[in-house]
């Protein structure tokens, strides 16, 4: 029986994918659906700005929109 399933998302297709195979075996075991969101910094990145972008929890428009989305896709899925 699973209790908690690990998702990584970035946004590809194959982490749509992944997720929506992920809310399907939720469902199905009444697991818990944990989702980590995975970003690719700009290169060349330097220190400097990656600390300053990381402390100022900056993070791209696009990956904030995707996650709305996925937490809006789970919570219909769940009745939520």
């Amino acid at each position: 029986m699973l209790k908690t399933i690990l998702v990584a998302f970035d946004g590809s297709d194959q982490s749509r994918k992944a997720f929506a195979f992920a809310l399907e075996l939720a469902a199905k075991f009444g697991a818990k659906m944990v989702v980590v969101g995975v970003i690719r910094l700009p290169e060349p990145a330097v220190s400097v700005e990656i600390d300053a972008m990381l402390d100022r929890g900056k993070t791209p428009r696009s990956f904030r929109l995707s996650r709305r989305n996925l937490n809006a896709r789970a919570s219909r899925s769940i009745g939520g």
